[in-house]
């Protein structure tokens, strides 16, 4: 539950540290951030990730391991299989199966199931 007595005291202590900021680089202060920190980045420079160039990959490193996965997968989805002749491919579960193709935007064919006669 939200205190709001809280969020209130964390609202001034970031309009004080806001102000003096400002008072410091109006002083003629500089401020540095070096290129490697991440820090205050929102979730989406996470996903755009310049190393991968994935759109949409989560904040957690994606190995070669997965990539090279993906490959396959969008290769065989792109001959026609549907998801259980993937699955039967890569030995890869459902579930493992559908994030990673969701994670790298695969679009991937539906098992058709023959009907009794």
């Amino acid at each position: 539950m939200l205190n709001l007595n809280t969020i209130r005291e964390q609202d001034k202590l970031r309009h004080e540290l806001a102000q003096a900021t400002a008072d410091y680089l109006a002083a003629g202060g500089t401020i540095d951030q070096p290129a490697d920190i991440t820090a205050g980045l929102t979730p989406a420079h996470w996903r755009d990730n310049p190393d991968t160039g994935i759109p949409g990959a989560s904040k957690t490193e994606i190995t070669r391991h997965e990539l090279a996965l993906a490959d396959r997968i969008r290769a065989y989805a792109s001959i026609g299989m549907n998801e259980r002749q993937i699955r039967s491919k890569t030995g890869l579960n459902t579930a493992t199966l559908r994030k990673i193709a969701k994670r790298h935007r695969i679009a991937m064919a539906k098992a058709k199931y023959k009907e009794a006669a």
